[in-house]
């Protein structure tokens, strides 16, 4: 072999080693990071698409059980019944009624883009719907779709809430899920006792707002998506991919069966999906309250290693530039300028070592010049390489911190949402659990003072006779309510009644109202007291103090209070008022009996006389 080749094949060895080694080298590193960052992705999303999808199902059943048991809605549903009880669907009055009510039920769908909302009776029978499609007037415990899921829906809501699955329902032609809940009067009305079950509300569960879930394109890139399935491995959601609707028609990926019916979460990598493609899956339990469904996200595996096709084909370009240097210097080594290769050698076996600062002296035209040129540009190509590897790796970095936050803070503010929904339920479960206004206000006073950490509290009563603030209840005050009443004007609740307007007070004064426990003595930092109105008309005083700020939150959240209150002041002395005249007729009816059986006595007292003297004339 000549020496000339053999020098050649020497300096392709020394040359190719050392750039194709860190090529290598810089690819593994890069794909670790970017199999690394897919699965923290495909995680976090399938995290966040689960937490949405709790919230909406959390939601959707609120909203269903608030409908449920609105007083307005249950007395519509009421004519509805008297109305079917006399003459049918087909009868007159029924006709009346669903003419004056059924615009304002198809308002609901919309406001709320529910599929259909439907009432069944006590017996069975399809009341209302608002699409008036095949099950309207069925009956659904022994008609024609008895054994659809929403006759099942309607057995179990019988007594509470309930929640079905997706099944193929006959009367759409395509598959529904549904959630119901049962009606009961708290009043009597037409008929209708107080604690009767009217009957059950029922919605068709919006299969497009579980999609606007699932296929937002956040994050998702070109090729990801995220669904739902059961554990018979069929969609509960539609595809990307699919033109037609995926619900029951496709089923999921096979190699996920075991990992779903055992209630397992997780990740695949390189898996084929359900298209035959290769992807990336993260899969886990959906967790909703009666529905056994889990949930995947993934994405195409050729679209997660794209960026490690370009920097094949970078470090693809820098090895051929390294080959074409190593044959144009091939020539000049041939002239035995040993100096000049050795150096040139020397800058290989560094670069070899991954220095690449490393630059060849350029010596003025000839084939070593041109040699030390390439040399230099390769190192300086497997720079600009590594320094774009990492630059990527930080932006990845960057991307997923950011990421991370924002569902931190996202978390935190549905969690806040999500205390002052409950806070509002609980005291809203407390007003109507009571008729009786003192029992209702002492009941009110210490729910409304927990939740928003206040240490004092008091709820006035204004009497309309003596345009007095009566307190009716108070929280962790030792005098006695009864103890001082306030006009029009005097201290902060008359000054409240007579702004009708809430007055927050920050600089408190010596002779307010002191905390006093066993780790707290003092006055408080912040006083409010706001006006309890029912229809422009004032009903009391609600007074709080705190030794801790309250936030607009906490104002917010009053305000939505004291209207309730004002609500259930009103319904407890409407209550109080009845009772009275109920009293007074029964007064009246008992002075009509005794004054009747006093005649009666007079009547046969006369009778008897008459007889007597009858006797004595014969």
């Amino acid at each position: 072999m000549r020496f000339r080749t053999k020098l050649a094949i020497a300096f392709l060895i020394v040359g190719l080693l050392p750039v194709l080694l860190l090529g290598y080298l810089n690819y593994r590193h890069a794909y670790n990071i970017l199999n690394k960052q897919a699965i923290d992705q495909l995680l976090s999303l399938r995290n966040d698409r689960k937490v949405q999808l709790q919230d909406f199902f959390k939601h959707l059943r609120l909203n269903l059980e608030m409908l449920g048991d609105h007083r307005l809605f249950k007395d519509v549903l009421t004519d509805y019944l008297v109305a079917y009880n006399k003459g049918g669907i087909a009868g007159e009055e029924f006709k009346s009624i669903d003419k004056k009510h059924h615009k304002r039920c198809v308002e609901i769908c919309e406001k709320y883009g529910y599929e259909d909302m439907l009432f069944v009776d006590n017996e069975g029978d399809v009341l209302i719907t608002v699409k008036k499609g095949k099950d309207w007037g069925t009956n659904l415990i022994n008609g024609i779709y008895s054994d659809t899921n929403l006759a099942e829906c309607f057995k179990n809501a019988k007594s509470g809430t309930s929640l079905v699955d997706f099944k193929e329902y006959p009367p759409s032609g395509r598959p529904a899920a549904f959630i119901g809940t049962a009606m009961i009067r708290r009043e009597a009305r037409k008929g209708f006792e107080a604690g009767d079950r009217l009957g059950v509300l029922i919605i068709r569960i919006p299969v497009n707002q579980i999609n606007a879930i699932l296929l937002r394109d956040e994050w998702l890139g070109k090729t990801g998506e995220a669904y739902v399935a059961g554990k018979d491995m069929l969609m509960r959601s539609d595809s990307n991919f699919l033109k037609e609707s995926a619900v029951l028609k496709v089923k999921t990926e096979a190699v996920l069966a075991g990992e779903v019916i055992e209630g397992r979460a997780g990740y695949k990598d390189k898996q084929t999906d359900y298209r035959g493609i290769p992807a990336a899956i993260a899969y886990g339990p959906a967790e909703i309250k009666g529905l056994d469904w889990f949930i995947v996200v993934k994405k195409d595996f050729n679209e997660i290693i794209k960026p490690m096709k370009t920097l094949r084909n970078q470090n693809l370009t820098v090895g051929l530039l390294v080959v074409v240097a190593v044959l144009m210097s091939n020539f000049l080594l041939v002239t035995g300028l040993r100096r000049p290769i050795r150096r040139i050698k020397d800058a290989a076996d560094k670069i070899s070592t991954g220095d690449l600062d490393i630059r060849l002296l350029e010596y003025p035209g000839g084939e070593i010049g041109e040699l030390s040129k390439s040399i230099n540009k390769m190192a300086q190509n497997l720079m600009k390489s590594r320094e774009k590897i990492e630059d990527y790796s930080r932006s990845l970095e960057n991307k997923v911190k950011l990421r991370t936050e924002a569902l931190m803070k996202k978390n935190q503010a549905l969690e806040q949402s999500n205390n002052t929904q409950r806070a509002h339920s609980e005291i809203v479960m407390t007003l109507n659990s009571e008729l009786e206004i003192e029992p209702l206000l002492i009941n009110a006073i210490g729910k409304i003072a927990s939740h928003t950490d206040s240490q004092l509290g008091v709820i006035y009563l204004y009497e309309e006779e003596t345009k007095d603030l009566r307190p009716v209840s108070a929280y962790g005050i030792d005098k006695e309510p009864g103890e001082y009443t306030f006009k029009f004007g005097h201290g902060l609740p008359g000054q409240t009644a007579l702004e009708r307007k809430m007055i927050l007070v920050t600089d408190v004064p010596e002779n307010y109202f002191r905390i006093s426990s066993g780790s707290i003595e003092g006055l408080p930092k912040n006083v409010v007291c706001m006006p309890i109105v029912f229809q422009n008309q004032l009903m009391g005083i609600l007074e709080l103090a705190s030794i801790h700020d309250y936030s607009s939150r906490d104002l917010k959240f009053l305000n939505v209070v004291v209207s309730q209150l004002g609500i259930s002041i009103n319904n407890s002395l409407t209550y109080l008022r009845i009772q009275e005249i109920a009293d007074e007729l029964k007064d009246k009816n008992d002075l009509l009996t005794a004054q009747s059986e006093e005649l009666q006595a007079q009547s046969e007292e006369l009778q008897s006389q008459n007889s007597w003297e009858w006797e004595k004339k014969i």
